[in-house]
């Protein structure tokens, strides 16, 4: 059985809504909705506790790969416990590559004073399955790091049959 955690599934913008939305919904629901209810602070954890530890549980989240039983699986994991997986069908491909590609973020006007457009630009390292001549792909993660990639793809390679190659289709 083999884990690798790799990187975290939210961006730095999405971790900062997340906890600015959370923090309001916890102080809308107690001013409006419980401060007649709860009359005893005993139990004001009861639904505070749930309002606060499930984004803080998705805020440390990461995505990755798991390893049982000859399969392999995409993970999320929160530390290095594995929360959910999804099997990784490996039938027809016999080989991976990494694609880089450019993208741009277009920032969200929530965090921006001015809507003039204020974007990044930045690479992101895919992971694809390929089958023999390359002319089929499928897109098995994304990933931000070169690095990371590098670990995720050495790791493919020991838990399964496929080899690294780089991608050049074969249309003939």
């Amino acid at each position: 059985m083999g884990k690798l955690p790799l990187e975290s599934i939210l961006t730095l913008e999405q971790k900062i809504q997340l906890i600015i939305l959370d923090f309001l919904a916890v102080l809308i629901l107690y001013k409006t909705l419980l401060a007649d209810i709860i009359f005893s602070k005993d139990f004001e954890w009861l639904w505070v506790s749930p309002i606060v530890l499930i984004p803080i549980s998705v805020l440390f989240s990461k995505k990755g790969l798991f390893h049982r039983n000859g399969h392999l699986y995409k993970g999320i994991y929160i530390g290095k416990i594995l929360i959910l997986k999804f099997q990784i069908k490996l039938i027809d491909f016999e080989a991976i590559t990494i694609l880089k590609f450019k993208k741009r973020k277009i920032y969200s006007s929530i965090l921006v004073a001015s809507h003039n457009g204020l974007s990044t630009k930045f690479n992101t390292f895919d992971i694809y399955l390929l089958c023999n001549r390359h002319t089929r792909k499928s897109k098995l993660i994304s990933l931000s790091s070169l690095d990371i990639c590098n670990d995720a793809i050495n790791f493919i390679q020991t838990y399964s049959n496929l080899k690294f190659e780089v991608y050049s289709p074969d249309f003939s």
